[in-house]
């Protein structure tokens, strides 16, 4: 859980986001990472959700979560950064940092709210919903309107999630 953060979560959500390979899309490699940084015992499932509901609720604690997020946010934005070529790498790193702990922040909020949902399932759900598609092997990481779903079709091109953000890859494939 974001909220009973430690040193050693977000250590093990690094670990993970610099073991991704070159090919996987950051969509996988956070999810993963997410995955790995957070586990607890089954038994204290039940404790996991109250302490959700109330640092999702109470101001003083939500204080706390946004120092926690940031860590987390940048953790994301870097893992971007590092994989995107390109002018607007920049600028896609900071929209997927910030849409990752938009996810993430849902996913809790739904887990709280619907007892017997699975956690993992949530966040696989919520973060696909979130995360911008965004092609890896362009020279400009450019992030436009929702075009299409569809991708170019070039084998290097991430799989998009929910929008797609160029007209045309640099791959040659025009898409309308």
């Amino acid at each position: 859980m974001l909220w009973v953060e430690s040193p050693a979560e977000l250590a093990r959500f690094q670990a993970e986001l610099d073991a991704a390979g070159p090919d996987e899309p950051y969509q996988e490699s956070l999810l993963r990472a997410v995955r790995a940084a957070f586990t607890w015992n089954p038994a204290d499932e039940q404790w996991a959700r109250d302490r959700g509901q109330l640092v999702l609720t109470e101001p003083a604690a939500q204080a706390q979560l946004f120092v926690v997020l940031s860590r987390w946010r940048r953790a994301a934005a870097e893992h971007v950064r590092q994989q995107l070529p390109g002018a607007n790498a920049e600028a896609a790193a900071v929209v997927v940092g910030y849409a990752f702990v938009a996810g993430l922040l849902a996913a809790h909020e739904r887990w709280v709210s619907e007892p017997g949902r699975d956690l993992d399932t949530l966040r696989g759900e919520v973060l696909a919903m979130a995360l911008p598609a965004l092609r890896k092997h362009c020279s400009r990481a450019e992030m436009g309107p929702a075009l299409t779903s569809e991708p170019c079709g070039d084998r290097r091109c991430w799989p998009a999630s929910n929008v797609a953000l160029r007209r045309k890859c640099d791959c040659g494939a025009r898409r309308e």
